[in-house]
């Protein structure tokens, strides 16, 4: 990860035209996107959400001697809920979360719109995903389309190799909007125009 994100640049993309104000950084692993973030746009405000305890302590390590950067241990999910690591003997950066009514160790969901409410954000100008698959529930969701039109810039990794229909979901998501694409690496980007 630290290799993708500060030696092969894969965030050193055009950002949205309007200034850069706050950036959700979901799937924040270790941090290196938030430091990566707040170094490139040290005005901005960063909420980044990490659900794993071992990845939410290098996190907010990593994260310490940047003020502008709020670590959360939660994960991002499509309505207020609990959730667990689905596969815990993965590898650190390929957790997967599912919803359950009870358990120990269990994660808060967060939603996009708790996000904005609870940090008084207007605009998200950069919503980064790298939510391991999670995403399919994300855009398959309805209550997408009352946020998307308050983001300006969308970097996403999919994983349709661990969730197929994770594209199509997406696609679909934004079959309303106006938007350019571009790749890096394994992000897909989505600048959308208002």
């Amino acid at each position: 990860m630290f290799e993708e994100v500060l030696l092969d640049k894969q965030y050193d993309i055009i950002p949205p035209p309007e200034p850069i104000r706050f950036i959700i950084d979901a799937g924040a692993n270790a941090g290196y996107t938030s430091v990566y973030y707040a170094n490139r746009y040290p005005a901005a405000r960063i909420i980044a959400l990490e659900p794993d305890d071992s990845n939410f302590n290098i996190l907010r390590q990593n994260t310490l001697a940047y003020p502008q950067i709020t670590p959360l241990k939660a994960a991002l999910w499509i309505r207020p809920a609990k959730l667990k690591i689905s596969n815990p003997s993965a590898p650190n950066c390929a957790f997967q979360v599912e919803e359950v009514s009870h358990g120990d160790s269990l994660i808060e969901a967060l939603t996009i719109e708790q996000l904005m409410q609870q940090h008084e954000i207007g605009t998200i100008s950069i919503l980064k995903i790298d939510i391991e698959g999670a995403e399919k529930e994300l855009f398959e969701h309805s209550s997408c389309q009352s946020w998307l039109p308050h983001v300006s810039q969308l970097v996403i990794e999919l994983h349709d190799r661990f969730k197929p229909g994770c594209r199509e979901a997406l696609n679909e998501a934004l079959r309303s909007t106006r938007h350019t694409h571009q790749t890096r690496g394994e992000n897909d980007i989505y600048t959308f125009t208002r």
